[in-house]
């Protein structure tokens, strides 16, 4: 093992190449000292080109400048596996550029500037890493260019922290195999404040081009809360009213492959300045440079309740098995909690009139409901106000017919005003009274039975569910029902007091409702 440190001398700072060929073989380190003037200067000389074969280890305190006149890499005799490592250590701002790209080994960013400035500037053009990224401390700032990692390997970037992140632009390769792809990006600064980590699950996605995915992350632009479209942004009894302004994803490929892969978006600096609370945010996506409209859950899916990605303890928001291509992703929240605790909120059609039920199992300062109803989720319209409890503790159902239907594609919510004349809105509920009949239930808790009431458009076999609150399946009834109304009971008089989820499914359609038994 041979250690070369090249110090300031005089006037004289850092190492120059004009033309020249370096070896540093295995076990060897050549240390360029000089803070802001430890810099390392490639250049050609006539028809000479500077070039490395590294094999070994540069440890540099300045700046790196790659200005071979004929466009040629720094590196030359790169090995299959690449084992030539370039490391960025000091406390002050360095730089990567030059008039010639460089291709590295394997860099290793360990800068320690202070927070208020930056670590790793990347100026004249792109930078390239050919086998391993270790981000051991210190942000890489990219302006306009990319870094570019071109191992397809998942783990090709390593020790990725708030403390050490790529701010700007940011390329991965990605391999045919499974493999879960870390994107440590960030925007704005330096400081851990500015850290929003992404990771994409690759699910054996087909690709028709090279392989990668660019990648950067802003604040939320082109949308506003208003131009969610419900239909789009509700699932799991949950609907998603707001987008967290304070990061925006954009994974943008080559080409979109095809198959399906899983997103993990980190909220660790979004809850820490929006309230979020548990099992109320999820990742939603939507075409890049599109509006607020085009926010939808990508076909993908989320856990359950208390599920991975779906708690603040996770420090993440996970959806499952997207298949609508690459694009934006940002986090969605759910409303607030109202001042009642509404168990479920449901309406369906009967008789050519909308029954509208609800059921709450508390209540505090509630002065009265209000019913409104829309045909596109955007525009509402008040049809009646209900007078509520006040204060409860106890279970209280609601009920109110709207006996002059749309009769088409309608939707449903409540406003529940304070006595202070403070509000706050109910998730939607879509009904469709084009048909005659439609397929809804209701149900209620009385004298230790369960009461189910299950409107049915034709004679029809379903299956109905019961979920405790942590997810474990409780009981599993086939109730067969005539056409119309049926009514069914069961005895619940063995199971604990708590909330249930009640599920109601045939072939096409599952429909829920929330209960709590005393």
């Amino acid at each position: 093992s041979v250690t070369v440190v090249v110090s300031p001398v005089g006037s004289y700072y850092g190492a120059v190449s004009n033309g020249a060929m370096v070896y540093i073989g295995t076990g060897c380190y050549v240390y360029i000292d000089g803070g802001t003037n430890g810099d390392y200067n490639n250049n050609s000389y006539g028809s000479s080109h500077g070039s490395i074969e590294l094999d070994g280890k540069i440890i540099i305190e300045g700046d790196w400048y790659n200005n071979t006149s004929n466009g040629a890499n720094a590196f030359r005799n790169i090995e299959p596996s690449p084992d030539g490592w370039v490391e960025f250590r000091d406390n002050i701002t360095q730089s990567i550029g030059g008039t010639s790209i460089t291709s590295f080994e394997n860099v290793m960013i360990n800068n320690n500037s202070p927070a208020t400035g930056d670590n790793i500037n990347l100026v004249g053009g792109n930078t390239v890493i050919l086998n391993t990224l270790d981000l051991t401390d210190g942000v890489i700032k990219t302006g306009v260019n990319k870094l570019i990692i071109e191992n397809t390997a998942s783990n090709a970037i390593t020790n990725y922290s708030n403390a050490s992140f790529i701010n700007g632009n940011l390329r991965r390769y990605i391999k045919t195999a499974n493999g879960s792809y870390a994107f440590p990006l960030g925007y704005g600064g330096n400081q851990p404040v500015n850290y929003f980590l992404a990771e994409m699950e690759n699910n054996l996605l087909v690709w028709s081009g090279t392989r990668y995915l660019d990648s950067k992350v802003a604040a939320l632009s082109n949308s506003t809360d208003a131009d969610l479209v419900t239909a789009n942004v509700i699932e799991l009894g949950t609907q998603y009213v707001s987008m967290a302004t304070q990061a925006m994803w954009t994974l943008t490929p080559d080409m979109q492959p095809t198959g399906n892969y899983n997103i993990r978006c980190w909220i660790t600096n979004i809850k820490a300045t929006s309230p979020l609370s548990d099992n109320s945010f999820a990742v939603l996506k939507r075409t890049d440079g599109s509006n607020g409209t085009q926010w939808s859950k990508g076909n993908g899916t989320i856990n359950a309740n208390g599920g991975s990605g779906r708690m603040l303890t996770d420090d993440f928001a996970y959806r499952k098995s997207v298949t609508t291509g690459f694009s934006e992703f940002a986090i969605s929240k759910s409303q607030g909690p109202l001042p009642i605790e509404l168990l479920d909120f449901n309406a369906f059609c009967i008789n050519n009139k909308v029954s509208v039920n609800w059921t709450t199992s508390s209540e505090t300062n509630n002065n009265y409901f209000t019913i409104e109803r829309s045909k596109d989720a955007n525009l509402w319209t008040d049809l009646t106000d209900i007078p509520a409890a006040g204060n409860s503790n106890w279970l209280i159902s609601y009920n109110y017919s709207d006996n002059e239907p749309l009769g088409i594609n309608s939707f449903y919510r409540l406003k529940q005003t304070d006595f202070d004349g403070m509000f706050t809105y109910s998730p939607s509920t879509m009904v469709d009274c084009k048909e005659d009949l439609l397929m809804a239930f209701y149900g209620y808790i009385f004298n230790d039975y369960l009461n189910i009431s299950i409107t049915s458009p034709e004679s029809n076999g379903y299956l109905l569910f019961l979920f405790d609150d942590k997810g474990n399946l409780v009981t599993t009834k086939t109730p067969e029902c005539l056409e119309g109304i049926n009514s069914f009971n069961y005895d619940i008089s063995n199971l604990s007091t708590g909330i249930y989820l009640i599920v109601l499914q045939d072939k096409d359609k599952v429909l829920t409702q929330k209960i709590m038994i005393h």
